[in-house]
């Protein structure tokens, strides 16, 4: 999530905070309970681990959209905000990092330092359905 630019922004994501905390403890008050009932009926199969499991998905979703694990953006680092722009821009500058080279007659040649180079090409017009016939 992005910080918050304005008053608004901030007003938005203290709300989504709050919920986050709120469903943090209902979660430890229903994992509690579940695993109270388990253990008052005699343990046997262990059908609290959905339980666990179900609440819990749930607030690790929430806390990653939230920002409050930082570590796992040193771990999946395209989960930063700004990992997107941060690939586009090595991408388009190791793309088209061009270096300028000047021969004996002094014209100018811009060579590319990869091997791909990108042309602009205009649209290939489809031959309509008469065309196609009389070819």
């Amino acid at each position: 999530m992005n910080p918050p630019k304005n008053e608004a922004e901030l007003r938005v994501y203290l709300r989504a905070l709050k919920e986050f905390y709120t469903n943090l403890l209902i979660y430890a008050v229903v994992c509690f309970l579940s695993l109270l009932v388990w253990l008052s009926m005699g343990g046997g199969v262990f059908w609290s681990i959905w339980v666990l499991l179900g609440c819990g998905i749930n607030v690790a979703l929430q806390a990653v959209q939230l920002d409050q694990i930082p570590h796992l953006r040193h771990y999946f680092p395209f989960l930063n905000s700004s990992w997107e722009q941060e690939q586009f821009d090595k991408t388009t500058d190791s793309l088209f990092s061009g270096t300028v080279h000047s021969d004996a007659d002094g014209m100018v040649e811009e060579s590319l330092s990869q091997d791909l180079v990108y042309k602009k090409q205009s649209p290939k017009k489809m031959p309509s359905k008469k065309q196609a016939e009389e070819l």
